[in-house]
């Protein structure tokens, strides 16, 4: 038949274990909720303001009259990430630094830290950071920190959060982080829109250069040809249009050398030569007056009111000069924009002309190519410059793709601590920490707590859970309850303990059997519990001796109350006589066992005295003229005693008392003890004084405290 272990959860034992360890479990939610309290006393409110910004994905031209082109769902999603990633990058940071000016705020600039502020309170001057860059980058660092961007769902609206101590300051650098978030994003586009047109503009100055060359090309083929062409075209309209192109072409030179003297003797205050080449009679009068009056200073003394009076006038009379000069110029220069005007008509008239003549088909072959290469040129050329033209006009009509459906207001309540939230959760993890250290010291720091508990603890059948009991007077011995109350719980829980040693002993071979009772430290309750299976077994009508090898601390005459005269101590010593005097054997008055009790405190190793022959003949002359031999010996952890008795028994009882005995010590105590065991051996554990009430009021009908005698 196959054995299978049913765990069940038994509440009553869950409930026992609260009971037990509620003192631990609720100092642990004390301390928690303290803590929490300590934190909500010390913290600073935060405050949270938010502005909604709504981004548009799509592509628009403010100065097409096409509709703006959508993106599809991925590219919309990537673009409303990207936007998330710029709302917190360093460029729109360091600008809403600027502009919110926070490198002054107390907040966000320049701060004393802890160290440097117990360095001012002991009067510790400390070095002051002027690294603007430091300062700049530590400011940047905690505005990031304050500065939260999240999409709001699949929408197109984010939500930017800023969180500070003060709610007017959450609210001012939100809608200035956004404002300034927008503003760059205006500029960038901006910025985009003239750097394309920059670019274009040396792509312009190419066309311009290659249409000039282009033009001037087919005109110089048409003037140096313009004999040939004349004779095939016999057009006499052709060489009147020649020779006004080269008059004009003469003039244009005459007045392009006549405005570059002017400007060379203008750039030189060069007065006579400018008088002289333009033949002005205001410039000429001017210039006798300037003249008189230098000949007059040279007369007059050097700081004279005289000579400061002529200065004044020298001046006056050389920014008149200057200015007439600068008109006369100005009408020459116009003159020259003139003639270059009528000479490029005259030459646009003579191309159109010789063109549409009748012309041989080499020189028509030439005129052609020339002047495709030109139209070719001026196509180019038209196209850079519309194009520069709409960049420019972009750049100033740019629009943002993102605006602010709803700007940050002041918050009314702080966004955190949250008082209601922070004390729930510290009483829920108060709560789970509390069950958990429980429980831990319930089943692995603390003591065995239930029989199911040491049976998964020792490899050994739990021969019985000993239930705690009081004595029924005072100075007794809580083993009296066997004998006056056979039928109590407590006398009941130690026939259930002989009923498993019997059964274990079933089919083996027959004879006195020996049992060692033994626990891995004091105070386990082990004097007690041999005595009361003492008193069991003789009670079912077994001869049965109890000997106390508890040679450090004998204790069994206290629960007997009868001192001996000597002891074992004394007869494993040498006191062979002892065996013969019948103060040596003590019969109990309870029941009809045998004692043979501890004496006083050992001068030798007691370990000897338990190997010795002596104590061997004791043994051997108990298995041959009793049923029962019961050896309570001394504790496993702390001597070696028990483990030089271990080898003569039958059966060990390893007792554990409730919620006392530690894990470490129990599972050491077991060691110890399976490996000195004999190979037949038999081993139990007990668990004593059981504080546990469950399960009793079950079967109360079964039990009876009724007191014999």
């Amino acid at each position: 038949m196959t054995e299978q272990t049913i765990e069940q959860i038994d509440l009553r034992a869950l409930i026992a274990v609260l009971r037990r360890q509620y003192k631990l479990a609720l100092l642990t939610v004390v301390c928690t909720l303290g803590l929490a309290l300590a934190y909500l006393f010390q913290a600073t409110p935060m405050y949270t303001a938010t502005a909604l910004v709504l981004v548009d994905p799509r592509t628009k031209n403010i100065l097409s009259d096409t509709d703006a082109q959508s993106m599809s769902t991925t590219a919309e999603n990537a673009r409303l990430e990207s936007e998330v990633v710029i709302l917190t990058s360093p460029t729109v940071l360091l600008s809403t630094i600027q502009n919110a000016a926070l490198l002054a705020d107390p907040e966000f600039g320049p701060s004393v830290g802890l160290l440097d502020k117990v360095k001012l309170a002991l009067g510790i001057e400390v070095a002051r950071n002027d690294d603007q860059a430091a300062l700049l980058a530590a400011t940047m660092t905690r505005l990031a920190k304050a500065v939260t961007v999240r999409r709001q769902g699949l929408t197109y609206v984010l939500n930017v959060s800023v969180t500070t101590k003060s709610p007017e300051r959450s609210q001012r650098v939100a809608n200035a982080l956004v404002q300034t978030y927008i503003e760059l994003q205006v500029q960038s586009k901006v910025d985009l829109a003239l750097g394309s047109r920059d670019l274009l503009q040396s792509q312009l100055d190419a066309s311009r250069q290659s249409l000039a060359a282009s033009e001037e090309n087919l005109d110089n083929y048409i003037q140096s040809n313009i004999d040939q062409i004349r004779q095939e075209t016999g057009d006499e309209q052709v060489d009147r249009l020649s020779s006004l192109v080269f008059e004009l072409e003469a003039q244009r030179l005459s007045s392009a050398q006549a405005q570059s003297a002017l400007e060379t003797a203008l750039a030189g205050r060069d007065w006579q030569a400018l008088s002289q080449s333009l033949q002005n009679d205001a410039l000429q009068a001017l210039q006798t007056q300037r003249e008189q009056i230098l000949a007059r200073l040279t007369e007059q003394a050097q700081d004279s009111a005289a000579a400061q009076d002529l200065t004044a006038q020298l001046a006056q009379i050389e920014d008149d000069l200057a200015q007439t000069a600068q008109n006369a110029l100005s009408s020459v220069r116009s003159e020259l924009t003139e003639i270059a005007g009528q000479s490029s008509d005259l030459r646009r008239e003579l191309r159109t002309r010789v063109l549409t003549s009748e012309l041989s088909a080499t020189t028509l072959t030439a005129l052609y190519s020339l002047q495709q290469e030109a139209d070719i040129s001026q196509r180019q050329y038209t196209t850079l410059i519309t194009r520069m033209r709409d960049l420019e006009a972009q750049a100033v009509v740019q629009l943002a793709d993102s605006r602010v459906v709803s700007p940050a207001l002041a918050p009314t309540k702080p966004a955190s601590p949250n008082t209601r939230l922070v004390l729930a959760l510290a009483l829920v993890v108060g709560l789970g920490v509390g069950l958990g250290l429980a429980f831990l010291n319930e089943y692995y720091v603390g003591g065995v707590a239930s029989g199911s508990q040491l049976a998964n603890l020792l490899p050994i059948p739990v021969g019985a859970v000993i239930p705690l009991t009081q004595a029924l007077r005072e100075n007794a011995s809580v083993a009296d309850t066997v004998p006056l109350q056979p039928l109590s719980v407590f006398s009941e829980s130690l026939r259930k303990l002989r009923a498993s040693i019997d059964q274990a002993w079933r089919g083996k071979a027959s004879g006195c059997k020996v049992i060692m009772i033994t626990s891995a430290v004091p105070g386990e309750g082990k004097t007690s519990l041999a005595l009361s299976l003492a008193r069991t077994y003789a009670l079912s009508g077994k001869n049965v001796l109890l000997i106390d090898a508890d040679l450090r601390k004998p204790s069994l005459h206290k629960h007997v109350n009868a001192p001996p005269r000597g002891g074992l101590l004394e007869y494993l010593s040498g006191d062979a006589a002892l065996a013969a005097d019948p103060s040596f054997f003590l019969a109990d008055t309870l029941s009809p066992a045998s004692l043979v009790v501890g004496g006083g405190r050992p001068t030798q190793a007691t370990d000897q005295l338990l190997q010795s022959e002596t104590f061997a003949a004791l043994i051997e002359m108990a298995r041959a003229r009793l049923d029962i031999v019961i050896i309570d010996t001394s504790p496993l952890v702390p001597v070696v005693d028990a483990r030089y008795i271990a080898p003569y028994v039958d059966a060990a009882l390893l007792v554990v008392r409730f919620s006392a005995t530690t894990q470490t010590d129990l599972r050491y105590a077991y060691d110890q003890l399976s490996s000195a065991l004999g190979p037949d051996a038999l081993a139990f554990s007990v668990l004593s004084i059981d504080e546990q009430k469950s399960g009793n009021y079950r079967y109360s009908g079964y039990y009876n405290t009724y007191t014999n005698g």
